[in-house]
């Protein structure tokens, strides 16, 4: 059986769409029989095959992980960020389904503790926030992805372990940072454009990740924006602060994209799915709350 499922993994180089049908068909046949040879094939040097077979091992896991992943997401509340982790790690497990979380966890820690001496001699609550934002891009190095975006940029484990994300990625790493700093952040804006809000003293102000971690006021924000292209539009629809639901409804639409551009289909179907069960669920939530006050 091992020879023959070794055979149709070859398979996944050709460029027939027949035949990647048939063998794709073949591999979901056989489940967990094939999975661990497609777990090595997801290493393979051939990028086609790689693709292929990561996808297939998502396709296989995925039940069990979306259903995980949707369970999180209903264990939190509208504007509960305590659950973020949590829920970031659940998508993390779709792209790494053997993940530890716990040592993502311990990572996290050790992130913190690393900057936490820079926080400790700040005098006021601004000096403690722009500790923390050099922190962030000066000790630890994460930088915003350019436009060769990777997998890899839209995921937790990944992004804090290679110091690099999409804006809104950095954003979720900021507000856990933040939270066993001490420091109050909140995620905020679109999915391209995406920053963090933190609270200092009675006010808030805007971090922004793509402008050399910039501290904003809410004009600068709205006068970024005008810079990225949006120019007379109703600029709080871009600087809410997100929800943990939206947060990650956000990040798997830059999943469907980023599959979108690199036409892997499997993956692409697979955030769909799942987005498709966040607004089912939202819906449900809203409707729920809806009931709750008219009573």
């Amino acid at each position: 059986m091992l020879t023959q499922i070794q055979a149709l993994i070859a398979l996944l180089d050709d460029d027939s769409p027949t035949v990647l049908a048939t063998v794709t068909d073949r591999l979901m046949e056989l489940g967990d029989q094939s999975l661990e040879a497609l777990r090595q094939a997801s290493d393979s040097p051939s990028p086609h095959v790689r693709m292929r077979a990561r996808g297939l091992v998502t396709r296989l896991l995925q039940p069990s992980r979306l259903e995980n992943l949707v369970e999180r997401v209903e264990s939190t509340t509208k504007n509960d960020h305590s659950h973020l982790e949590s829920v970031c790690l659940g998508l993390a497990r779709i792209h790494t389904p053997d993940l530890d979380e716990s040592s993502v966890t311990r990572h996290l820690d050790k992130l913190a503790e690393t900057i936490r001496p820079e926080l400790d001699g700040s005098k006021s609550e601004r000096d403690r926030l722009e500790a923390f934002l050099e922190g962030i891009h000066g000790t630890l190095c994460f930088r915003v992805s350019s436009n060769d975006w990777t997998l890899g940029d839209h995921f937790l484990h990944t992004v804090i372990e290679r110091r690099r994300g999409l804006p809104l990625n950095l954003a979720i790493v900021y507000a856990l940072l933040g939270h066993r700093l001490n420091l109050t952040i909140r995620i905020i804006g679109s999915p391209m454009r995406a920053m963090a809000l933190a609270r200092v003293e009675d006010d808030w102000l805007y971090l922004n990740p793509q402008e050399n971690w910039r501290i904003l006021t809410r004009s600068d924000a709205e006068q970024f924006l005008v810079r990225q292209g949006l120019v007379g539009v109703n600029y709080d629809r871009f600087l809410p602060v997100l929800s943990v639901t939206r947060t990650l409804q956000r990040n798997v639409r830059n999943l469907v994209n980023y599959c979108d551009d690199a036409r892997d289909t499997e993956l692409k179907a697979l955030f769909q799915d799942l987005i498709g069960a966040l607004s089912r669920l939202r819906m449900t939530t809203e409707s729920v709350a809806t009931q709750d006050a008219a009573e």
